[in-house]
């Protein structure tokens, strides 16, 4: 607008110059022709006069006009300049507050929790208990973990389970202990309480299948995975190995104690080399001393462990294999090895090897990875004094890996015993399954 009214107003002025000109050209005496009547000239200028000076009022009365309208746009835009902030701030909305989320109390926040189910669908087949199948969860794990400070937490775990095939679905306590880190030293750390056992939870975490079933030791009945007492946690430097000492009741995490004897347990890893596929194999040793409670004085009261292991564990391939001697009373030891009925009064010698190998597709093909075959053997001879009497168990499988959270292993076990054994063939197909949550 302010371009248009711009270029009127040089028009404008252009023409009243013109009109000017014309005006001081008119007021100079014309000279008449001879051949034109002289009273007719002057009427003519007279009025060309006249039209030029009413012309002239008409062209006066538009600029002003103009004026007036261009003083007025001006002081309109200036007025909408200094508006505009105030009216864009009242049209432009304000921004939602950010959404708050409600905070959790500072206690809430010390918590953390998680879970393990596995769930089982087994069929025996001849040899076995015949045409019988069943599902069953094996067993549920539920963790709470509490910090306390930056340095101390505690650990509780609830785990259900069915002990025998005809008794209830128990729930129980299987951990429940205070954890020091860093405590004497940075690389350390001590647990008070019910807590893992040197041996069983270590093997487990190589093995990675526990909801097929328990490692050789715990199966056998030789060592269980968790006890009440103190323990002492030391990793080595460089990641080169660690040890774990445990002093406890010694009558495991499912009985209280039965009397004055207490149980050490030790064991030590080492990972000899540090570079290259070599850095993944392992070696380690594990001893434990203790004494059976409540047994009458004749009888013998050792209760001896020893395990020499040697393994790999690398990304697709790990294998482990170990060599366990055991000393019992044979009387401790006859609910589940039924030939050591005969050895009453008498401490029993057993000798037991156990080899598993874990492979992963995911060596062949990186679309594969979620795929894995297991394999595993385990003997034991409860007594090398009582012949005939070894058994063998067998177990092969596939499993795949949905995601983090399930996992599927297809499994085909079997126990072949010998005659003196006094125990039944078992042979069985399971599909099994490992919940976590």
């Amino acid at each position: 607008m302010s371009g248009q009214v711009l270029g009127g107003k040089s028009l404008l002025v252009s023409l009243i110059l013109a009109l000017v000109v014309g005006l001081a050209l008119g007021g100079t005496p014309l000279r008449a022709s001879a051949q034109d009547p002289p009273s007719s000239s002057a009427d003519d200028v007279s009025v060309q006069i006249a039209k030029l000076q009413a012309e002239l009022q008409r062209l006066q009365a538009e600029i002003e006009a103009l004026k007036q309208k261009q003083e007025a746009l001006a002081t309109r835009a200036a007025q909408t300049q200094a508006a505009t902030p105030a009216t864009q701030a009242a049209q432009t909305p304000e921004a939602p507050a950010a959404e708050k989320k409600p905070s959790n109390p500072e206690w809430l926040d010390r918590f953390s929790f998680a879970g393990t189910a596995y769930f089982r669908y087994s069929r025996e087949l001849p040899h076995g208990r015949q045409d019988f199948n069943e599902f069953e969860f094996d067993r549920i794990y539920f963790i709470t973990y509490m910090r306390l400070t930056d340095r101390l937490r505690l650990r509780y775990t609830m785990e259900g389970a069915r002990r025998d095939a005809v008794g209830d679905f128990d729930v129980a306590t299987k951990h429940f202990y205070l954890e020091a880190s860093k405590f004497p030293f940075e690389s350390s750390r001590v647990l008070v309480g019910l807590a893992d056992l040197p041996w069983v939870a270590y093997e487990e975490g190589i093995w990675g299948y526990r909801f097929q079933g328990t490692v050789f030791p715990d199966r056998e009945g030789y060592l269980t995975s968790t006890d009440l007492g103190l323990g002492w946690k030391v990793d080595l430097p460089k990641k080169s190995g660690d040890f774990h000492l445990s002093v406890v009741n010694g009558e495991g995490w499912t009985k209280p104690e039965g009397g004055r004897y207490k149980d050490a347990h030790l064991r030590f890893t080492l990972s000899p080399f540090r570079s290259g596929r070599a850095k993944n194999i392992f070696v380690g040793a594990f001893g434990s001393l203790g004494n059976y409670d409540g047994l009458a004085a004749s009888d013998p009261r050792e209760r001896r462990r020893a395990i020499l292991q040697g393994g790999y564990r690398g990304k697709y391939l790990r294998f482990m294999g170990s060599y366990l001697w055991a000393l019992d009373p044979a009387s401790q030891l006859k609910f589940r090895h039924p030939s050591l009925a005969a050895r009453a009064g008498e401490l029993a010698h057993a000798r037991g090897l156990s080899l598993f190998t874990v492979f992963n597709l995911g060596w062949i093909s990186e679309k594969a990875e979620q795929w894995e075959l297991i394999a595993r053997h385990d003997r034991l001879d409860p007594d090398r004094d009582i012949p005939d009497n070894e058994h063998q168990r067998w177990i092969f499988g596939t499993s795949y890996r949905w995601n983090r959270f399930v996992q599927t292993l297809f499994d085909y076990e079997q126990v072949i015993v010998d005659r003196g054994s006094l125990r039944p063939h078992e042979r069985r197909l399971m599909l099994q399954n490992e919940f976590r949550f």
